[in-house]
């Protein structure tokens, strides 16, 4: 469309134009010779690449993996006996064969029924598998929006290499349409319009290039290096995965890990209604005459007589384990909702990529032939020629974001995390 706004500022501003020209150039080619020398040598980065050092550099990935080396340290204090009690005991009245107070060195000791220690180091290890497998979802959305953030960038790209040819046809359109209507070969309407073309793709081209600089930005919050970095890839490409399979994704296996963790606890807590049991060794001897050596041990358990707060927490654990079997069934049901919805999505795109592929690439390139050849032959005016050439913009430029749209799709069916 044209807007009158910015015909009028082409019109007010064509002879400031020539003027700036010359003072223009002046700077550039300072700049130009300057950047060579004080320029650094950037980083190609591939997609595996990318992902190798994100994995290496995330603080939250090396926090994951600490707290995982704690869970797994925690597994040798699960079998963790009380103190052992060492005593000295004098009384006046123990007294020895040769009638003298007996000096008494002993130790005890307490057990859980040894079941309690059985359930203790199942459930820490338990918890540790528990932490592997949060710790591995945490990788694995790591990887997704890594991946996305570098796709996007490269559609980014990729859709400015496109305007960049655009910007370089449309001056060279609005660089004839002045001259010819300098020799009056050219209305002063269809030199505006040219003149509005080319500066609404200039406009474009800037806003994709600020565009790319915020992808570049998101991109490196995942790599968080501190050199420039350029990517491999220039134009993008479809890419596809395989549907997973809905029981294989981490996220149920989380659930099937806190379910045997919940039965663990409920074993645990059992343990409470088992005695406990006490072990006791002493020995005495005085410094009198015909002394003698007197040992001993006892043999004891505590026994539970109060098992109502032991039951309620049995009662606690198997509710839990309830509750886990519910937000299995739930999760399994969002998953299988999720699949579905990103594979109608992929085949919505595919069918526009195919469509592409198969015929849109053909008629776009003809269209614009068609109209540059019509337009040299003056068949066509320039207004006419403006709009065959961009429906063939229009059909490249959607099969470029149909194509974002499949592979994002693509990405997100083969790691389906529910957000």
């Amino acid at each position: 469309l044209i807007v009158l706004p910015i015909l009028y500022y082409l019109y007010e501003k064509s002879k400031e134009k020539r003027l700036l020209k010359k003072s223009f150039i002046a700077p550039v080619l300072l700049l130009l010779m300057v950047l060579p020398l004080s320029g650094k040598s950037q980083q190609v980065i591939t997609l595996e690449k990318a992902i190798e050092i994100g994995m290496e550099n995330s603080p939250m990935l090396k926090s994951g993996s600490l707290q995982v080396d704690e869970k797994k340290e925690l597994i040798g204090a699960a079998i963790d006996l009380n103190k052992t009690n060492v005593y000295y005991n004098f009384d006046e009245n123990n007294l020895g064969l040769n009638g003298l107070p007996i000096k008494v060195w002993g130790v005890s000791q307490a057990f859980r029924f040894p079941t309690a220690y059985v359930a203790q180091n199942t459930l820490a290890k338990g918890l540790y598998e528990k932490q592997m497998a949060d710790f591995m979802l945490q990788k694995q959305s790591f990887t997704e929006e890594l991946t996305l953030a570098y796709y996007q960038l490269v559609y980014l790209i990729h859709k400015k290499s496109i305007y960049s040819n655009l910007d370089s046809l449309y001056s060279k359109l609005a660089n004839a349409a002045t001259r010819k209507y300098e020799l009056g070969d050219q209305n002063y309407l269809e030199m505006l319009s040219a003149q509005a073309q080319q500066q609404e793709i200039k406009m474009k081209y800037r806003q994709l290039e600020d565009e790319i600089h915020i992808a570049y930005l998101d991109l490196n919050r995942y790599l968080g290096l501190e050199e420039p970095f350029v990517l491999a890839d220039k134009e993008l490409k479809k890419i596809d995965f395989l549907a997973p399979e809905i029981k294989s994704q981490i996220q149920l296996q989380i659930l099937e890990i806190q379910k045997m963790n919940a039965l663990s606890e409920t074993q645990l807590a059992k343990t409470n209604l088992l005695p406990d049991l006490n072990l006791e060794y002493f020995q005495g001897k005085n410094n009198g005459p015909a002394a003698k050596l007197y040992q001993g041990f006892t043999v004891g358990v505590d026994i539970p007589i109060w098992f109502k707060a032991t039951q309620s927490k049995v009662k606690a654990t198997r509710i839990n384990q309830a509750i886990l079997d519910s937000r299995y069934q739930d999760l399994l049901a969002q998953l299988n909702t999720r699949k579905n919805q990103l594979l109608s999505a992929l085949n919505r795109d595919a069918e526009a990529v195919h469509f592409y592929e198969s015929r849109g690439k053909t008629l776009a390139k003809e269209l614009r032939n068609a109209a540059e050849k019509s337009y040299a032959h003056g068949e066509i005016n320039f207004l006419q020629f403006v709009q065959s050439f961009q429906s063939a913009q229009a059909i490249e430029l959607n099969y470029l974001d149909n194509l974002i749209s499949y592979n994002n799709n693509s990405i997100r069916l083969k790691y389906l995390n529910l957000k």
